[in-house]
């Protein structure tokens, strides 16, 4: 059984705020999660889940935790919302752009008279 997951704006803004790699690590949980909505652990209230992502998974993502509603009573029985992200851990290094590189002009040579 396929579900649908629903990103809300709220959520990809605070992706886009924790780096690069975040949406897409996210986005990924989310298709994970749409084949599998049990994937996740129960947080002991009905219909609501944790699931981790693992900062050795992806590239440009720190350890997060993402808290997602699936089914009765909160939501319909195809349906997931993702609620939460949680940093759990440091955020990577942003990506350093190189300094720019020193232009050389190549010596202005002298005409024959001036020497």
């Amino acid at each position: 059984m396929t579900v649908n997951v629903d990103l809300p704006e709220h959520i990809r803004a605070r992706c886009t705020e924790l780096g690069d790699g975040v949406l897409h690590a996210v986005k990924t949980l989310a298709r994970q999660l749409a084949d599998d909505p049990h994937l996740g652990e129960r947080t002991g209230r009905l219909a609501l889940y944790t699931a981790t992502i693992d900062s050795d998974t992806f590239d440009a993502c720190p350890p997060l935790i993402v808290r997602y509603a699936y089914g009765p009573p909160l939501l319909d029985v195809d349906r997931i919302e993702i609620r939460d992200i949680e940093v759990t851990g440091p955020l990577p290094a942003p990506a350093t752009s190189r300094p720019p590189r020193p232009c050389r002009i190549p010596a202005c040579s002298r005409s024959p008279r001036d020497r």
